[in-house]
């Protein structure tokens, strides 16, 4: 299993609704687990649809080489949220450095404006 940090921010407000934003950073040189066990990483995000919001942006080099990724997580709960990364075959085979999980939430503020 990977020993990677999970770093966590909450805003503290007690607010039931949201969702996490993980952001994944990947280990270097573990581009090759990364290709060679996507079947099952994609396995498991197809699994875990109705809470993860798919692999929604992978992050990458100049060349296109992936080397982290942000998903959203459908959850008010952060050990779901944990524990949903860490359950991801990814983290498991260490390509996973560390995950960074950030409580979103609507905005107080309306922003919008009025178009006349």
């Amino acid at each position: 299993m990977a020993t990677g940090a999970a770093h966590d921010f909450d805003t503290g407000q007690g607010i039931a609704a949201g969702m996490y934003i993980a952001h994944f950073q990947d280990h270097p040189g573990t581009l090759h687990l990364r290709r060679s066990h996507a079947d099952d990483h994609a396995a498991y995000l197809a699994q875990h649809r109705d809470t993860i919001a798919g692999e929604t942006h992978r992050f990458c080099d100049d060349l296109g080489n992936p080397y982290g990724a942000m998903w959203l997580i459908n959850t008010t709960e952060r050990r779901v949220a944990l524990s949903l990364c860490h359950d991801d075959p990814y983290w498991k085979l260490g390509v996973r450095k560390d995950v960074t999980l950030v409580r979103w939430m609507p905005s107080p503020y309306d922003l919008r404006v009025a178009h006349a």
